[in-house]
Formats: structure tokens, C-alpha cells, sequence
């Protein structure tokens, strides 16, 4: 059940996976796509080094229980697991139009017509040109735009 919630936040975050005209092909730019995200070890090891100093912040501060108290750890573990989750929204936000390109790029590689920068639907253009914004693209992309694509970006 929490796996549902997350692939829809993540639906929700990088609309492009709605685009995807398969469940294995969305299932595989997601999986992808998280590689992005969650690439960087450092990052990872900072966002815990952070979690567990923020907590240690907030004992000096006294907004923790004292270290005697049989509460001090859940209490610790609880906030330091919080702002670690909250370090990770804040690094999915921030490598967020990373992500976008990556899965826009997935998008046109199997031939669904869309502006890489701005996620444009393409289908329709005379001029290779986005019209959104301007980043010229691939005018054999037109021709090639499959049906099941089409159909699977059209559907609500």
C-alpha cells in the first residue's frame, strides 16, 4: 500500500509518467528515473549525517527529552527519521527537472512527439520548432509518432 502512495506521488511530481504507453515501460523509466535521484552515495550520507545533527540540535536545545528519560530514544529516532524524510522530498524537488528530462528523452526515444525542454505535445507542428519554448527538434519525430502512443497520451 505505501508503494502505491509513493508511485503516485511520483505520478503526481513527474507528470511524464502518465505518458508511458505500457505499465513495464513506466515501471522501467520510473525505476530509472530514481536512479537519478538516488545516484549520488554522498547525498544519501549527508541527508543522514544532517537528520542525526538536527536531532542532536534540537537535544542541546532542549526540545528533546534528557538522555535518562526511557522516551529520548524514540524520540530521537523518530525526529531524525522525520527530517531525513524531509531531506529526501527536498532532494526530489530540487533533481526534479532532471528527472523531467530524463523522462521526457524515454518518451521520445520510443516516438511519442513531445518537446523535450518544456514536454510540448508536438503532434500538429508544421515548423520543427516548439512553439512553447522555442528548442528546435527532430521534424521525422511527426512521422514517427506510434498509434498506442498517441491513444496513451490522450487518455485521461
Amino acid at each position: 500500500m505505501s508503494q502505491l502512495r509513493f508511485l503516485l506521488l511520483y505520478r503526481w511530481v513527474f507528470p511524464e509518467l502518465k505518458l508511458f504507453n505500457s505499465p513495464r515501460k513506466q515501471n522501467s523509466a520510473f525505476f530509472h528515473a530514481r536512479k537519478i535521484i538516488k545516484g549520488n552515495r554522498w547525498l544519501t550520507v549527508c541527508g543522514a549525517l544532517l537528520s542525526v545533527s538536527c536531532a542532536f540540535l534540537l537535544y542541546w536545545c532542549n526540545f528533546l527529552p534528557d538522555f535518562q528519560d526511557p522516551f529520548f530514544i524514540p524520540c530521537f529516532l523518530a525526529f531524525a527519521i522525520l527530517s531525513y524524510r524531509v531531506y529526501v522530498a527536498v532532494l526530489i524537488l530540487i533533481m526534479r527537472h532532471r528527472v523531467r528530462l530524463f523522462l521526457r528523452q524515454e518518451l521520445v526515444a520510443q516516438g511519442l512527439a513531445i518537446c523535450v525542454e518544456c514536454g510540448y505535445d508536438l503532434r500538429g507542428q508544421v515548423e520543427p520548432r516548439c512553439p512553447e519554448c522555442g528548442t528546435p527538434f527532430d521534424p521525422r519525430l511527426l512521422q514517427s509518432t506510434p498509434p498506442s502512443a498517441v491513444e496513451s497520451a490522450n487518455d485521461p
